[in-house]
């Protein structure tokens, strides 16, 4: 199979929609969880916040903490139609990747997550198939660490209570902002926002068609087969369909819902929406594949998420360092 070729995935749900579901791996005792935090090094911890603390760390340090992460991923999942249905959303990239993650002191217990892939040093231990999404989407060289180290994120999730609060996506960006700020080399972050079956198929292919800027240099492995309707095309042809979306997802989806939290996350900070393709490994689930420049995002917001630090991290030459 070429460069270009890919192949094509006929949606079906919500036949397809649900897999039956083993029980949750129960808890992980909380002291087992606090006893690895504790033994962190003190420059893991990246952000203290009212009652929460932001970490980052790796499996190989945090056994008892990943596999929590990993019962949690599971258990959001399942809410929107993506869980695995295994006890665990849990494979190999989990002991090479960066774990960053929000703890509740107060509960202690961890209230959300990202899974961070430093592609430098996973490209030079394993290639491109060091990288989970390498397995979703074919890569061109000039996409990863064309001109420095990116950072893939992927696996994130926020447990219940704070999916509608306001609270949950900012610990998680703040943690994001300040690991940044930490390892400036990376300027570039990319990783897919899945979009949930719950949505219906044509909603997946209104989003695609109307954000995807379509990237040489990358291209699906499954690509999503759905034909936009032949009125909307003929609309898209003489307007900015992208404008539009939001109230043509409001008018499909049954409870209303516009396009995923997430991907306005990503488009406030100037994402670039290069590709969508399906994730045999997540349950067949859509991925819409992005990217940020972080010296391009607006200064407002560079501010919020990276602190005190935003203009050194803007300053941040590879030259300047001994």
């Amino acid at each position: 199979m070429s460069y270009t070729q890919s192949r094509t995935w006929q949606s079906i749900w919500p036949v397809d929609a649900t897999v039956a579901h083993q029980p949750l791996l129960p808890a992980v005792n909380k002291s087992s969880i606090s006893e690895e935090l504790k033994n962190l090094p003190i420059e893991q911890k990246l952000v203290s916040h009212k009652n929460y603390e932001i970490y980052y760390g790796w499996q190989s340090q945090l056994s008892h903490t990943v596999t929590e992460i990993a019962r949690l991923r599971e258990l959001v999942f399942r809410q929107h139609n993506e869980g695995s249905g295994l006890p665990l959303d849990t494979d190999d990239f989990d002991a090479t990747y960066t774990h960053l993650f929000a703890y509740d002191t107060d509960n202690q217990e961890i209230v959300g997550a990202y899974r961070m892939g430093q592609t430098d040093k996973l490209m030079e231990q394993n290639g491109l198939s060091g990288l989970y999404l390498h397995k979703m989407f074919r890569f061109g060289s000039e996409f990863v660490n064309h001109k420095s180290p990116c950072l893939e994120l992927g696996r994130s999730f926020l447990i219940p209570r704070l999916q509608r609060s306001h609270i949950g996506l900012f610990l998680l960006w703040r943690g994001i902002g300040a690991f940044v700020c930490k390892f400036p080399q990376y300027r570039t972050l990319y990783g897919t926002v899945s979009i949930s079956k719950l949505y219906d198929p044509r909603s997946v292919k209104l989003i695609e068609h109307g954000y995807v800027e379509k990237t040489e240099t990358v291209t699906a492995r499954l690509t999503f087969e759905k034909t936009l309707h032949p009125e909307i095309a003929e609309y898209a042809e003489r307007s900015d369909l992208k404008n539009d979306i939001p109230a043509f997802l409001q008018s499909l989806e049954i409870d209303g819902k516009g396009i995923p939290i997430l991907q306005k996350q990503y488009l406030k900070l100037g994402a670039k929406c290069h590709c969508l393709g399906i994730d045999e490994s997540f349950n067949h689930t859509p991925g819409l594949l992005l990217s940020t420049d972080l010296t391009k995002v607006p200064v407002k917001l560079l501010k919020l998420y990276l602190g005190k630090y935003f203009q050194d991290y803007l300053d941040y030459s590879p030259r300047s360092v001994k």
